[in-house]
């Protein structure tokens, strides 16, 4: 029989169980006694999601598939029909002392022989893992870096399309970011040189523009040594800015 978890159930999957049993009459009373074994693929289920591991080491293979519930159908004489759930504990075996559960009690001749009852699997209802915490481990790091990466994309495109607007401070902003969750991406280091060269012409420019303002300002006020200073200072800003054109086209 396979069994597949729940998508709210962290462990392998699928699941092969294979159950053993014997009916038998125990004093009087109809008893099955079961055990089962059950093994799992390199599929680890987790936060309702299907990861794939392969080699000799992978460490899914640490987990352990354990105490399984399984739905059976009991048929016996004089058209007698149970379902039952048996809880195997693996490892304890069946037996007297171990995995077993009552069928009926005999009380007519015709009920007594155990050879007259027929277990039919029906559906496995559940089961447990164990040494899960490893395999988890690595899918927590692994599921991290994927929605970094997922981040890392989003910010790109919107610190690109802020560049395209000329919207500076959010595009440097969203390239942070970036680096923030990854300090080595050289796209968003090359961005932001772009950033700041472009908030350096514009700050540049900005102070061309208000010292020919008040340039003048003070020339139209008679005031011409200051209008002098002015001047030259707005012409000195603009070479600076003349030599920021020249780096970023050159």
């Amino acid at each position: 029989m396979n069994y597949r978890p729940p998508t709210n159930i962290n462990g392998l999957t699928p699941v092969s169980v294979d159950l053993t049993y014997q009916v038998q009459n125990l004093f009087g009373s109809i008893s099955v006694i079961f055990d089962a074994k059950c093994t799992g693929d390199l599929i680890y289920q987790y936060k309702g999601r299907e990861f794939t591991f392969t080699g000799a080491d992978a460490p899914v293979r640490a987990v352990a598939v354990i105490n399984p519930v399984i739905n059976v159908l009991v048929t016996g004489p004089n058209g007698f029909k149970k379902e039952m759930k048996l809880y195997v504990s693996t490892g304890l075996g069946g037996g007297f002392f171990g995995n077993s559960a009552l069928i009926k009690e005999a009380l007519i001749k015709e009920d007594r022989d155990p050879k007259s009852y027929t277990v039919t699997p029906l559906q496995v209802v559940s089961v447990l893992y164990e040494n899960g915490w490893a395999v988890q481990k690595i899918l927590d790091e692994k599921i991290k870096n994927e929605e970094n990466a997922a981040q890392i994309k989003s910010f790109i495109e919107k610190g690109d399309n802020a560049m395209r607007m000329q919207k500076y401070v959010e595009a440097e902003n969203y390239f942070l970011k970036v680096r923030d969750l990854d300090k080595t991406n050289q796209y968003a280091a090359s961005q932001l040189d772009k950033v700041k060269s472009e908030k350096n012409k514009e700050d540049s420019k900005k102070k061309f523009d208000d010292l020919m303002g008040a340039a003048k300002n003070a020339e139209s006020n008679g005031d011409l040594n200051s209008a002098e200073r002015l001047y030259r200072e707005a012409a000195t800003t603009g070479e600076i800015m003349t030599r920021q054109k020249m780096m970023q086209t050159g």
